[in-house]
């Protein structure tokens, strides 16, 4: 059947369906591809007097969040520009840049917009967040000044570092939030930023406010009669308990363990280490490994995220945080039950309910991509180094496969369902999170390991090892 590029009918989800693939002719096609990107995003980039940003064809929002908007773009074009040393992408940072510098606080209501989509009235917080709101921008700026030594990306951290402060809520016991939730979506990874933030602007008292807010994350910690520590989460509607990462109790986890090599504070590694036990007493057996259920629910029939956001790519990070400090190997085994717990779903090639028509960072093949290489790279020396090798090209193939069999002819760009339960709606997506400027950098990624010059920028976030042989 004859498709047009905007026809994408016929590409069904079923579980146990596989995905298209495609072997790469060599190394070099990754980063063609990636290149490809840069092309899809000029067709959906906007142009202003006060500088660049990128949106879906009648959408007004400014969006400058990590998880899909410009900061996550800048994020990809800086990786390609490290490795092409092409002009063009230094101009699309610095314009997407500049943007941010007079617009992010209109990522604020942008965010609240996404809420009201699904009939969120009230004001979560996801404005200042980590991953959809202003934490991220300044994350993302923070990595441009160190490389570029821009004194207007510097300002704007200043400026944004100062709005989360001021926006701080305190409560008469003493505590400390900013969202609805304790979680790395919300406070977590603002607290977390913080502490970033106070070493690199060299200011003692985001270090403190920080620490408070991690003191009040352990103080809300619930003890599960199963086991562990887990925390209430409010990112999903309808939904209190999350035990992943971006809005769940292994997210909260991580950054605690984080927090603790900051401060030093037992307390802190404590409730890190009973996060962990946590996601373990509730984990379901998988053929010799594990996986968690995205929504801790004993009522109801389990169903299994497999990527970044709400799977093993994530959840993993607490337990390479906790191996990095304790040196308990437990950990990294931990680590290989996830992974065989993927296998055994037959993961990445075939779709579940969990892993449907999506390939982008958050949900799908490209967060598996990041999570196969960095296990090839921490279990290097071992034979479960070399096998997560050979699941990171097979993830590859895949993305080449989807974006062939959905793309309509164009390179670079990824139609796909974004949303789980509307599985059928595919559409072009352009975020780091969700869409082509992370699967084309998860496929840069891949294109450095295997030349043997692994290197990445990795955020508060990611634990994972920012070149090849520098493990712990």
């Amino acid at each position: 059947m004859k498709r047009t590029a905007l026809d994408y009918s016929g590409f069904g989800f079923k579980v146990g369906k596989a995905f298209n693939r495609r072997k790469a002719e060599n190394n070099d096609e990754y980063l063609k591809i990636a290149v490809k990107t840069h092309d899809y995003l000029e067709s959906v980039k906007v142009v202003t007097e006060d500088g660049i940003y990128w949106n879906t064809p009648g959408n007004e929002n400014k969006n400058g969040s990590y998880y899909n908007g410009s900061a996550g773009v800048l994020y990809y074009y800086l990786q390609l520009y490290e490795i092409t040393n092409d002009d063009i992408y230094l101009d699309r940072i610095s314009l997407g840049a500049d943007l941010l510098h007079k617009h992010w606080k209109e990522t604020v209501n942008a965010a609240k917009a996404v809420l009201l989509e699904y009939g969120i009235e009230e004001d979560t917080g996801i404005g200042l967040s980590y991953y959809s709101g202003i934490t991220g921008i300044a994350e993302v700026l923070i990595v441009l000044y160190e490389k570029f030594k821009r004194e207007k990306d510097l300002q704007t951290v200043i400026e944004i570092t100062d709005f989360l402060v001021q926006s701080a809520r305190y409560d008469s016991d003493g505590g400390i939030s900013w969202a609805s939730d304790r979680t790395m979506a919300y406070d977590a990874g603002i607290a977390l930023y913080l502490f970033h933030a106070s070493e690199f602007l060299k200011d003692e008292k985001l270090y403190k406010l920080a620490d408070l807010a991690f003191t009040q994350i352990v103080n809300e910690a619930i003890a599960d009669e199963r086991g562990g520590y887990a925390w209430k989460s409010t990112l999903h509607v309808g939904v209190d308990r999350v035990p992943n990462f971006e809005g769940g109790t292994a997210g909260v986890g991580y950054a605690l363990a984080a927090a603790y090599k900051q401060t030093g504070k037992r307390e802190y590694l404590d409730a890190a280490i009973e996060a962990a036990k946590h996601i373990k007493a509730i984990s379901v057996k998988m053929g010799d490994g594990f996986l968690v259920p995205w929504h801790d629910d004993p009522n109801e029939k389990p169903i299994f995220y497999v990527s970044n956001c709400h799977g093993p790519a994530g959840t993993s990070k607490l337990f390479y945080e906790l191996y990095k400090i304790t040196d308990n190997k437990a950990y990294l085994e931990d680590i290989k039950g996830l992974y065989r717990g993927l296998r055994f779903l037959n993961v990445p090639e075939k779709m579940s309910a969990g892993y449907w028509n999506s390939v982008c960072v958050c949900c799908g093949a490209a967060g598996l991509l990041q999570f196969f290489i960095n296990l090839a790279i921490v279990f290097a020396d071992e034979e479960f180094g070399r096998d997560a090798k050979d699941a990171a090209e097979i993830a590859a193939e895949i993305l080449i496969g989807e974006q062939e069999s959905k793309a309509g002819g164009r390179e670079g760009v990824w139609p796909i369902a974004y949303d789980r339960i509307i599985p059928d709606k595919i559409k072009p997506e352009y975020g780091y999170f969700t869409g082509a400027s992370g699967i084309s950098g998860a496929l840069l990624e891949l294109f450095l390991y295997e030349n043997g010059r692994f290197a990445l920028h990795r955020l508060a976030d990611d634990p994972f090892p920012e070149s090849w042989g520098n493990g712990k």
